[in-house]
């Protein structure tokens, strides 16, 4: 592919790699590797409920955009994407590859619903009725959008187009060729009303305002123009470096552009002022769009992201990658994801020399409510209690265990196990076996010690403190006074520890904290099987009823009957489970059951 500027060519290869080429020279400037391929197009539905990207690939994603969740993703065996639309009533999509075809799909399951012959660039009229579409021969092509009839097909450029969009009314068609041209038709007669002409490269990109009296459109010459539809007359030019995508906020007051310095640029129309830039993603913007509320711009890059942005502060919201291995992630600024089974295994995080994978921080950053919280618009300050920057400033240790035995028949078996600070510290250390937490020295040790003294009073736990409590979280800038941390330990720890084995399998996990005890390393696990003979089981029945009270106007009838019968019926049916002398049973019923 080319890019829109004509300077240089992309090729992709099935060896996962792209090489970038300077077309002048021939010369080979880059050559990309990795399981992101660059996004190409990106639309999001009416009511804002889902968002759509699509790549260089051909593949095409459907993200939920209030949860994050990527809803599912379409092969691409057709072909560069290089158009992307929701029908005005959210139902049904299209999308359109670089040499065709059109496809006309379902949104919640990306089932094809019907093949048409456009290619290169389509849209949907306002009401839905119609399909517009380029055409290999470089003409317009209407299409019946319910039955997939083809109206009407007419003349437009000498060379391929690469944008068209409908007028609000549906009177009006605009279209941007490689010809260098934007043109103006009539939808009923299919006439060429106007010539919108002095670009020096391609038009990549066109939009009419949400009144009609406008037609804004960017060019790989480096500018956006903006012209009045009934004159003709040229209003404003903004410059930017090869504008890809163009488009007007749903109340016509800005223009948004985005180009090959990867900055999409908000723009007041009225006076052509530059309002924001969108500052964050690594290469070209190919793709810019808002919400239909205009709370949002939503953009895919060369980079592999689709990124969220709130237009009122031009704070990024979230980006969402789709890896070429199936699998996905979409992360907040601060860190919090959500994801499929495996794709945080795929994001790396750098800081200086070194490199983090997010899933070292799996414990803290997995948070899928925080994500669709910000999603939502919601504030998570009261939420975020560590950004993933000062994570990787304080980074976990890692956890390693030593030699174990395969098999053995001892009672107890020795454990040994190095933790090697990576920057951050060595704070708690937690041992688990088949599960259970078996050795912890901060945290839950200490608050064991404490319980004789400081219940802890569920009922006065909120679910943010529940929720950390399960999480085991400990953040030094947010702990209740007293709360307990593990005392640091330098930068190594070797040590062993006796284990009790368990009959069959054993399984050991080891996982410690930094030093601050805000990060949790991912976890190490070995596994053993113990032959020592299993212990036989038994069954303890205490049974307690009283039916006389000191105060007989409290009296019961049938307490003490249902204790001796509960014992009664369960020891019955034990007997053909458990040796008779494995069952134990205790009743106590009336005065029988004292106080103590």
């Amino acid at each position: 592919a080319f890019s829109p500027d004509g300077k240089l060519v992309l090729a992709g290869s099935g060896d996962n790699t792209a090489k970038l080429f300077e077309v002048a020279s021939g010369k080979e400037l880059r050559k990309l590797e990795g399981k992101v391929n660059w996004v190409r197009e990106v639309a999001v539905a009416p009511n804002g409920e889902y968002v759509l990207s699509g790549n260089f690939d051909g593949v095409i994603n459907l993200w939920d955009s209030i949860t994050g969740k990527r809803l599912w993703a379409f092969p691409g065996a057709q072909g560069i994407v290089t158009s992307l639309a929701f029908a005005p009533d959210g139902r049904t999509m299209l999308d359109c590859r670089l040499d065709g075809p059109l496809t006309l799909r379902e949104v919640e399951t990306g089932r094809e619903l019907r093949r048409l012959a456009g290619q290169g660039a389509a849209a949907f009229s306002r009401d839905g009725k119609w399909i517009l579409s380029g055409d290999a021969g470089n003409r317009l092509r209407l299409w019946e959008a319910a039955t997939g009839r083809e109206v009407k097909s007419f003349a437009a450029h000498t060379d391929k187009i690469h944008s068209v969009a409908f007028s609000p009314d549906g009177r009006y068609i605009a279209s941007g060729s490689r010809d260098k041209t934007v043109r103006l038709w009539d939808v009923e007669s299919g006439r060429e009303l106007r010539v919108f002409g002095n670009f020096r490269h391609h038009v990549n990109s066109v939009a009419f305002s949400p009144d009609g009296k406008l037609v804004l459109a960017g060019s790989g010459d480096n500018t956006a123009k903006l012209f009045e539809v009934a004159s003709g007359r040229q209003l404003q030019t903004w410059q930017d470096l090869a504008i890809s995508s163009v488009a007007f906020s749903p109340d016509g007051k800005y223009a948004l552009t985005a180009g090959f310095d990867g900055i999409p640029k908000l723009l007041e129309v009225a006076t052509g002022k530059r309002v924001m830039s969108f500052a964050g993603h690594k290469l070209y913007v190919y793709s810019a769009v808002f919400s239909g509320d205009g709370r949002w711009i939503i953009t895919g890059s060369g980079d592999g992201t689709m990124r969220i942005w709130d237009l009122a502060s031009g704070r990024e919201i979230s980006q969402s990658i789709g890896f070429t291995n199936g699998e996905w992630i979409v992360i907040t600024p601060e860190g919090y994801y959500n994801s499929s089974a495996r794709g945080h295994e795929y994001l790396n995080i750098r800081r200086g020399n070194k490199v983090y994978g997010i899933d070292q921080f799996y414990d803290v950053f997995y948070r899928p409510d925080i994500l669709s919280a910000k999603l939502k618009g919601e504030d998570i300050s009261g939420l975020v209690t560590l950004t993933v920057d000062e994570a990787i400033k304080n980074p976990p240790p890692a956890v390693k265990f030593s030699a174990m035995p395969q098999a053995t028949s001892e009672p107890t078996v020795k454990v040994c196990y190095r933790i090697q600070s990576t920057g951050g510290g060595i704070g708690e250390v937690r041992l688990f076996q088949n599960g259970k937490l078996i050795k912890s020295d901060g945290f839950y040790r200490e608050v064991t010690a404490q319980n004789a003294t400081a219940t802890m009073k569920l009922a006065a736990l909120n679910s943010g403190a529940v929720y950390q409590d399960m999480r085991a979280l400990t953040v030094k800038e947010k702990q209740i006074p007293g709360a307990v941390v593990a005392r640091p330990k330098g930068e190594l720890v070797d040590e062993c520890v006796e284990l009790e084995t368990i009959a069959g399998e054993n399984e050991i996990s080891l996982t410690a904290f930094n030093a601050s005890n805000t990060v949790q390393s991912v976890m190490d696990t070995a596994s053993f099987i113990s032959n020592r003979r299993q212990d036989e089981p038994r069954l303890y029945i205490l049974a307690v009823g009283i039916d006389r009270y000191r105060d007989a106007s409290i009296n019961l009838k049938y307490a003490a009957k249902d204790a001796r019968d509960f014992i009664a019926q369960l020891s019955g049916k034990a007997g053909t489970i458990y040796k008779p002398s494995n069952i134990h049973l205790t009743g106590l019923v009336d005065e029988q059951a004292s106080k103590q």
